[in-house]
């Protein structure tokens, strides 16, 4: 009994840890993306005001889909396919609440975030 225990604790712990490292290497990409510095009339562009004051899973969803909004040049930028493949399995909805900020507090918020999320990865691997 003690041996399945300890086995199927083992099994969980092996298959558990690709997935984590894959959140921590996205999470990484995202906070290398953040640092990408942006042109002076993006940084201070309104867009909406989406996320909480504390940092969710949803955040990364609904900042892809502001970013997608507001600038096409934007749409090779590495940070939005960073975002889009932490999200994947994330349902997002956005709800407009007719508050907005720059987008630079926006990215800000991220990357407390993304270093947030990575510190507690770190913590279980």
């Amino acid at each position: 009994m003690n041996t399945a225990i300890l086995l199927s604790a083992f099994f969980f712990l092996v298959s558990s840890t690709p997935i984590t490292q894959h959140k921590r290497q996205i999470l990484e990409n995202i906070m290398k993306d953040l640092n990408f510095s942006l042109p002076e009339n993006l940084r201070n562009k309104l867009v909406p005001d989406v996320l909480k004051k504390e940092c969710h899973n949803e955040d990364f969803c609904k900042a892809e889909q502001v970013l997608l909004k507001i600038e096409h040049n934007l749409k090779n930028w590495t940070l939005i396919r960073s975002l889009s493949h932490y999200s994947q399995t994330t349902n997002c909805t956005i709800v407009k609440t007719g508050n907005e900020l720059q987008l630079r507090h926006l990215l800000d918020h991220l990357r407390r975030c993304a270093q947030k999320f990575y510190a507690n990865l770190s913590k279980t691997v």
